[in-house]
């Protein structure tokens, strides 16, 4: 099995007409540990970044997109209404809201949920996964791997892979998408809860064992990176997915356009299923698990309020926003599911 290091050295070094066809990435091991020990002397034909990754990142340059329509594509959610499923663990508003950072933690409640970066071989990190479209793309991963019943999902369709997501198809948001399912495949995850106040670690690692893809070199002298299929560790399937999952109707959960809209809606999917009466939240604890990093409490107020009044008319929410607070009425779920269904761990809810 290839390593990432392999790969890489692949993409930036291979001369020539070539196709490498179905090179596996082993992500088990992550580069980020070699890569705090000791300086790596690298050759000369190495970069800061691959040039499929800066591809990427040239917002401005066109890239056709084709689709075959010839061939039969399965639905992802044949059954009406369409359903997709993430653990209540990965609700927890865990991912950056925007950009590429080398680090990214979240913690309240006991529970921490701390994501780092990967590295290429010149030492530079790849980045984290951010925004909507990568939890979109987490979410649409998760429900295939689960109604597949398998730790392997396709993905040969960058096409079908933006559907599953609800994202429209451009050709800036087909370059995006790549990026965001390499970072996501690379990022080391480490999860910890304190039910106790002793924190018990649940996982770490990274999320996939392995990302199988197609390396194309264009007479443009330029490489392509087309995934084919990502593969979900064992360890991190069986402690965060297997039996944890919860559904909600895609096409609810497609309406929100922003990332903090969709981390809010699926914590109140939840959450005001739960109540049995008005409940108040001040927003001192909506800023521990919603707030971002270096953002200040009034900032955080014044966005949180803003996206709570457009939950409350997009998805007829029942809730009050006040001067210092939510109030939360009783709902019902949004999808019926039965209590003891939702996983052996109780997770901390505001």
């Amino acid at each position: 099995m290839a390593s990432l290091d392999d790969l890489l050295g692949t993409l930036e070094g291979m001369k020539g007409a070539v196709d490498e066809r179905n090179v596996t990435v082993d992500l088990s091991k992550s580069n980020l540990e070699a890569s705090k020990e000791q300086t790596v002397e690298l050759p000369k034909v190495y970069d800061d970044k691959p040039a499929w990754m800066k591809k990427w990142e040239e917002e401005e340059q066109e890239l056709q997109i084709v689709h075959d329509d010839s061939v039969s594509v399965e639905p992802l959610f044949p059954k009406q209404p369409e359903l997709v499923f993430l653990p209540m663990l990965l609700q927890h508003a865990w991912m950056a809201p925007k950009g590429s950072p080398e680090k990214y933690v979240r913690s309240f409640r006991g529970l921490s949920f701390v994501s780092t970066s990967d590295v290429y071989p010149s030492g530079k990190p790849i980045g984290l996964p951010s925004g909507l479209q990568a939890r979109r793309l987490l979410l649409a991963l998760v429900s295939r791997s689960l109604t597949g019943n398998s730790r392997t999902i396709d993905v040969s369709s960058i096409c079908e892979l933006m559907r599953w997501t609800g994202m429209t198809i451009t050709s800036y948001q087909h370059r995006k998408i790549q990026k965001q399912l390499f970072q996501l495949a690379t990022a080391n995850i480490s999860i910890w809860f304190s039910p106790t106040g002793d924190k018990a670690q649940i996982f770490k690692g990274v999320m996939f064992d392995s990302l199988n893809v197609d390396i194309q070199k264009s007479a443009q002298e330029r490489f392509s990176f087309i995934p084919n299929e990502v593969v979900f560790s064992e360890n991190f399937y069986k402690s965060v997915i297997e039996g944890k999952a919860m559904p909600f109707i895609t096409e609810d959960v497609h309406k929100a356009s922003s990332p903090l809209q969709h981390d809010i809606l699926l914590w109140l999917l939840h959450r005001q299923g739960e109540v049995s009466k008005p409940l108040f939240l001040g927003y001192g604890l909506m800023f521990h698990q919603f707030g971002q990093p270096n953002q200040t409490f009034a900032k955080f107020k014044h966005v949180f309020k803003k996206a709570m009044r457009q939950i409350q008319v997009k998805w007829d929410r029942k809730l009050e926003v006040k001067k210092d607070g939510i109030i939360l009425h009783p709902m019902p779920f949004h999808v019926g599911l039965k209590k003891e269904k939702w996983g052996k761990w109780k997770y901390p809810v505001l």
